[in-house]
């Protein structure tokens, strides 16, 4: 028994992540929404702003704050958790650094596996959910609310990225929003409304450029 604990134990105490932070997480959400102190691992120079009654669950991990490989950045990030809030980990999804990630009171931020590059922002005010093998390209900007409500429309809606998807530099997904599989969203793109499957689709607001695309 001792080995395999030691194995999982070897990456926390000497690999390239915050031990403190991440243990710090996990004391945050252990009380009712965590049982295992690897689902979240932490990187250095990632601020933590934690609620109370925190949620973690499914059978994925996630790694914040992530800053190695072929262009570090050595930049800040921000996960910021507010009361009640839930991660959902379906699979094994990987953030880089410089992200900005707040998931209001009682939202649900839901990630299978896939990644997001550096600097990401990611505003979920009720629910935000990104599939299996999605990539999502720097700079992108995700968000579920306009955090101030236009008359006569609502403020928030939650927004669903499919499996497969890849969403190019600097595009940002507004309310609402679903985006199915394997689409492909151009870089600088504003997404304002759904976009179908294996469909390319990129400007600004966002328009259905080809159908029945694929990518590797």
């Amino acid at each position: 028994m001792i080995g395999p604990i030691l194995a999982r134990l070897r990456p926390l105490l000497f690999g390239p992540q915050d031990s403190l932070a991440t243990l710090r997480f996990f004391r945050a959400v252990a009380p009712g929404g965590c049982n295992d102190p690897f689902k979240v691992i932490v990187h250095k120079r990632t601020r933590l702003i934690l609620g109370r009654d925190l949620r973690v669950t499914g059978p994925g991990v996630l790694q914040i704050g992530h800053d190695l490989g072929h262009f570090p950045r050595g930049t800040s990030s921000v996960l910021r958790m507010a009361d009640g809030a839930s991660l959902v980990l379906n699979g094994k999804h990987l953030i880089l650094s410089g992200h900005q990630i707040d998931i209001a009171e009682g939202a649900t931020l839901s990630l299978a596996g896939g990644y997001i590059n550096h600097d990401a922002r990611i505003s979920c005010s009720t629910g935000i959910t990104i599939g299996d093998g999605t990539i999502i390209a720097e700079e992108v900007c995700i968000m579920d609310t306009d955090h101030h409500q236009l008359h006569g429309s609502a403020m928030s809606a939650p927004v669903t990225i499919g499996n497969k998807v890849w969403i190019g530099n600097r595009s940002t997904i507004l309310k609402g929003v679903t985006i199915g599989d394997g689409a492909v969203i151009a870089a600088g793109s504003v997404v304002t409304k759904d976009i179908p499957p294996a469909a390319l689709a990129g400007g600004v607001p966002a328009k259905v450029i080809r159908t029945g695309v694929s990518w590797s």
